[in-house]
């Protein structure tokens, strides 16, 4: 965070799936969280204003929760209709208020790069200093190498497999066949317009260095966070 911007940092979360986000509201009014601002929503890449969709989820929490295909509309789970936007068309409203992100997380169990999609505007501008998303090993339509390069050429984001004890460089020349690995893992990627980007990679050069001379092996599962 960029803590001589914010004193308290404000926190936009969007959850689709109804038993989750009451139980998300119910923390925020005990503990409370006065800089904490809940969503019901699903985030994708929708441009389209008031656009609705069937959310498939059961249980407060349950991570297979997700927008309905065609053929899972009469599912009793499919019940609710949730509001489907993009980042980019929700935060219009809240412009000149809040123009600029120090981080996003985006955690949509498989769909995370249509989100992306819909965060085009925010990093063609650098409004997002860091950002990081889930693989879930293999996504329709794009491989993890090419959400990289995007990220990379594109928009001008450095991206880093998050691992528990470091973070391994995927853009800029280091990606290996190795990296497009089938295993749950997360990405972090960083502007590489931050004002604090050389300070947070400073120590990333020496895995780079190392990372040149002999690239890493898969990972097994339990090493990626």
């Amino acid at each position: 965070m960029d803590i001589d911007r914010w004193v308290f940092p404000l926190v936009h979360a969007f959850e689709p799936l109804a038993h989750t986000f009451a139980t998300l509201e119910m923390l925020q009014k005990t503990m409370p969280l006065c800089n904490l601002h809940l969503h019901h929503a699903a985030v994708s890449n929708n441009e389209a204003h008031g656009t609705t969709a069937r959310f498939v989820g059961g249980a407060a929490g349950d991570e297979s929760a997700h927008l309905a295909d065609p053929h899972e509309l009469s599912r009793d789970d499919a019940k609710n209709s949730v509001p489907v936007l993009s980042i980019d068309r929700w935060s219009e409203t809240l412009e000149p208020l809040i123009s600029h992100w120090d981080y996003v997380h985006i955690d949509t169990e498989g769909h995370d790069p249509n989100v992306l999609k819909g965060l085009h505007a925010h990093l063609s501008a650098h409004r997002i200093s860091m950002l990081a998303f889930e693989y879930v090993g293999g996504w329709p339509g794009i491989t993890l190498q090419q959400q990289i390069s995007v990220l990379d050429t594109q928009y001008g984001y450095d991206c880093y497999y998050l691992v528990y004890d470091a973070l391994i460089k995927l853009s800029g020349g280091c990606w290996t066949d190795q990296y497009e690995t089938r295993q749950q893992s997360n990405i972090f990627c960083l502007s590489r317009k931050y004002k604090y980007r050389d300070v947070l990679t400073a120590p990333l050069n020496v895995v780079a260095r190392q990372q040149a001379k002999k690239p890493l092996q898969l990972f097994d599962r339990e090493d990626i966070v």
